[in-house]
């Protein structure tokens, strides 16, 4: 952080390390690359220097280095060397710990008497601090509430102290751009190479954590591979969340079936009432179709954590930025 005041820098994560830092500085930008919101990409855009710490610089952080397109890089890593995701090495390696990296460049600077105003003026604060919302048009559809709005409650409603597992498949996306509050957050993008995982991991999570209650997010078709589970979480009494993002088919297909020309609908699986499968599980559920409706289930959950599914029933309509931008090419 003092590195960061002395150089006027923004503070940026991979996607593991999503909102870590974000209440200790104004001049946080959120997750560098293909999930970064647009402020982020084009505030990221102008920077003329990029100190990495500990992170790849992989092709989905850097964009294949179009995200950093003027900056010079500075890399730490503990690792002997290592390759940047666009193939490339930095254009500093420094193979240290990252305390005592930062520490030693932070006091030459100051030995320097070097102290820039960068990124930390007024006009990039109101940037950072307008509400984080995706620039399409909320979906008003009889019976399903918009993937975003969902998000928004679930961030709302859920206190900090209650910890995020994200799941895979299209709806992560949404969480994963739109979750602000801070709170210990694991992503299982890409863990396993297999959608389905995170409600097993959240299990595991909650045992290893001493009880610690957690709430986790994933999609309908991922989370009826492992419904059984459910059932363990209920025998040992798990404070545990599943909020069930469900649109009612397998999202992620769905949607790229229509980018390639595909007829969408074979992508479109109908599902029961999963609360009220939870229900007869041995825990708590409901099945929500109105924001209202949600508010109230997440209260139950915080007033009396354990077992419980939520089923958000969600619309199909909306794409999230991720596949707007790598499915059709948008600038957004």
């Amino acid at each position: 952080m003092r590195l960061q005041e002395r150089t006027g820098a923004l503070l940026a994560t991979t996607l593991q390390a999503k909102n870590w830092l974000r209440g200790r500085t104004e001049h946080h930008v959120g997750i560098s690359g293909l999930f970064g919101n647009r402020v982020a990409m084009e505030l990221l855009q102008e920077a003329d220097c990029v100190i990495a710490v500990g992170a790849s610089l992989n092709h989905y952080t850097t964009e294949a280095g179009y995200l950093f397109p003027e900056a010079k890089y500075v890399q730490i890593d503990t690792a002997e060397h290592l390759v940047m995701g666009n193939g490339a090495a930095a254009d500093v390696y420094v193979r240290a710990d990252a305390v005592t990296a930062l520490d030693a460049l932070e006091r030459e600077l100051a030995r320097r008497n070097v102290r820039i105003e960068g990124f930390h003026t007024a006009e990039v604060r109101r940037r950072l601090s307008a509400p984080l919302v995706d620039p399409a048009d909320f979906v008003r559809e009889p019976g399903r509430i918009d993937p975003r709005e969902a998000i928004t409650v679930l961030d709302e409603e859920l206190p900090g102290e209650i910890d995020l597992v994200l799941g895979s498949g299209h709806q992560t996306d949404f969480g994963t751009m739109l979750f602000q509050r801070s709170r210990e957050i694991i992503s299982n993008y890409g863990m396993f190479g297999a959608i389905g995982q995170a409600p097993m991991l959240t299990i595991g999570k909650i045992v290893a954590d001493g009880g610690r209650p957690s709430f986790v997010v994933e999609g309908d078709a991922s989370f009826l591979m492992h419904l059984p589970e459910f059932e363990t979480a209920c025998r040992y009494g798990l404070p545990l969340l599943a909020v069930v993002m469900n649109d009612e088919g397998l999202g992620a297909e769905y949607h790229k079936s229509a980018a390639k020309g595909l007829d969408p609908e074979l992508a479109v699986i109908p599902t029961p009432e999963l609360g009220a499968v939870a229900v007869t599980l041995g825990g708590a559920g409901a099945t929500v179709r109105t924001t209202d409706e949600l508010r109230a289930a997440l209260a139950e959950f915080v007033r009396e954590p354990r077992p419980t599914v939520i089923d958000v029933r969600i619309s199909r309509k909306v794409l999230s930025p991720p596949y707007r931008r790598l499915w059709y090419g948008e600038d957004v």
